[in-house]
C-alpha cells in the first residue's frame, strides 16, 4: 500500500468518472434514464375467454388464452452495443477501471474512513441486484440477474463465449422470449448506472479533498447548500 497519494490513484479515480460520464451520454442511458422500455404485448391468437368473479360486487375476471407475441418499442441494438463497450471496462475485474480495481485503492490508508465504507455498501447492493431473481423463467424456475448479464454481454456484445453464445441463441430464438430477455438486461444496466453515478461523486469528493480537483456541478451546488444549511 502506498502511504500517501501518487499520481497514478488520482488517474484510476479521474479514468472511473470520465467512463461514467461517458456512460451517462450514451443515446441508450439518455432515452431511459427516466423511464424503463416499454413492453407492449399482443395477442396473435385468442383462443378462450373464461370469465370469472371478480375482487367486488359486479366486477368479473376474464381469463385469456391463446397465442401472445410480446415486442420492445423503439428497439435499438446499437444504443446498447455502445453502452456495453464501457460498461464492460468497469465490471470486468481484470480491467484497470473496473470497480474491483477501484476497491482496492479505496484500501489505502490515506483514503477517508467513511468513503471506503460507502463504497462497501455500493458494492453491496450492486451484488444483491446481480444475485437477484429476474422476471424471466424458463421452466425451471426464475433466471438469475448475474446470469442473463453475463449472457448477453459475454453471448452477444462483447467478445463471445462460446457456451454463453449458444445459450444466448437459444434463449433468443423466440421472438417474445428474446424481447423478455433484452427488457430484463436494459433494466439492469439502467438500475447499474444509478450506482456508477454514485461511486463518481463518491471520487469526485477524494479527488477534490486529496488533489483539489474542482467537483463536478451537481456536487459544488449540494456542497454550497449544504454549508449555507
Amino acid at each position: 500500500m502506498s502511504e500517501s497519494p501518487d499520481d497514478d490513484a488520482k488517474q484510476l479515480l479521474l479514468g472511473f468518472n470520465e467512463k461514467v460520464t461517458r456512460l451517462e451520454h450514451t443515446k441508450f442511458y439518455t432515452r431511459y434514464k427516466d423511464e424503463l422500455p416499454s413492453v407492449v404485448m399482443q395477442f396473435d391468437r385468442l383462443d378462450s375467454v373464461t370469465p370469472a368473479p371478480g375482487d367486488s360486487p359486479g366486477s368479473v375476471h376474464l381469463n385469456l388464452k391463446g397465442y401472445v407475441r410480446i415486442a420492445l418499442e423503439q428497439f435499438d441494438q446499437d444504443e446498447i452495443d455502445a453502452f456495453v463497450l464501457t460498461y464492460r471496462m468497469l465490471t470486468q475485474d481484470s480491467d484497470r477501471y473496473s470497480v474491483r480495481n477501484l476497491a482496492r485503492l479505496y484500501q489505502e490508508p490515506w483514503i477517508d474512513d467513511e468513503a471506503r465504507q460507502r463504497l462497501d455498501e455500493a458494492r453491496a447492493e450492486i451484488r444483491a441486484v446481480m444475485e437477484s431473481d429476474s422476471k424471466v423463467d424458463f421452466g425451471e424456475g426464475w433466471v438469475q440477474t448475474r446470469k442473463i448479464v453475463e449472457v448477453v454481454t459475454y453471448g452477444a456484445l462483447a467478445h463471445s463465449n462460446l457456451q454463453k453464445e449458444q445459450l444466448f441463441k437459444e434463449w433468443t430464438s423466440n421472438p417474445s422470449q428474446a424481447a423478455m430477455i433484452w427488457a430484463e438486461y436494459m433494466g439492469t444496466l439502467r438500475l447499474l448506472m444509478r450506482y456508477f453515478l454514485y461511486i463518481r461523486d463518491l471520487n469526485s469528493v477524494i479527488l477534490c479533498n486529496v488533489f483539489n480537483v474542482s467537483p463536478p456541478e451537481h456536487l459544488l451546488r449540494s456542497i454550497e447548500d449544504h454549508q449555507a444549511d
